[in-house]
């Protein structure tokens, strides 16, 4: 079961048969169902685009399922993994968050293809190759859930956000790992962490 953070991500409000992150299969849902080329607004392009899932009409199943168009059919597959916390339906839905914005989106992809950005890009991907250790042990977890995570792996212990952001950069919320303000900084995966807190 899972609760949606609206325009951030989803949180999982209770274990069910598999651990996949909702994002996940959301990408693998876009990928399997991939359009190819598609006609849109006159023009012959690639399906990169909710847009473009949009403009093409889904087709029945094996299941005798038919979902209008081939977004719907995205999210209603998605909802085949999952079930939405109870009260929070109405938002479970992901916004189109690309309707209409065609000319935005291109100018995005410009700008990700542009030699400036190219450059500015490979400076930071420089950088954080010369960090020491990893950045955090969070995974692909956010930081609450982070925090609920090493909970419930702690016998249920307390744990704010800063003791969470604290133990994260020092190993896995599953891990032994536990917060002490007078940790020095080889505690950390990373030294400038704890000049950072302190």
């Amino acid at each position: 079961m899972i609760r949606p953070v609206p325009d951030r991500y989803w949180m999982r409000v209770q274990a069910g048969a598999h651990k996949r992150k909702p994002n996940g299969i959301l990408g693998t849902l876009c990928r399997e169902l991939f359009l190819g080329l598609v006609m849109h607004a006159r023009i012959l392009e690639p399906a990169y685009t909710w847009d473009h899932y949009i403009a093409v009409p889904d087709a029945e199943d094996r299941e005798g399922r038919s979902f209008g168009n081939k977004a719907r059919r995205v999210v209603g597959e998605f909802w085949d993994f999952y079930r939405c916390e109870p009260g929070y339906e109405a938002i479970a839905v992901p916004p189109n968050w690309c309707a209409g914005k065609g000319a935005c989106w291109e100018m995005m992809v410009d700008r990700w293809l542009s030699e400036e950005w190219i450059q500015r890009h490979n400076l930071c991907r420089e950088r954080r190759l010369l960090m020491q250790g990893a950045p955090h042990h969070q995974g692909s977890r956010g930081l609450p859930e982070y925090r609920d995570v090493w909970s419930e792996s702690h016998e249920d212990q307390e744990c704010n956000d800063f003791q969470a952001y604290c133990m994260a950069h020092k190993g896995r919320a599953t891990s032994d790992v536990s917060y002490n303000p007078a940790d020095p900084p080889e505690a950390y995966n990373n030294p400038s962490v704890h000049t950072c807190i302190t």
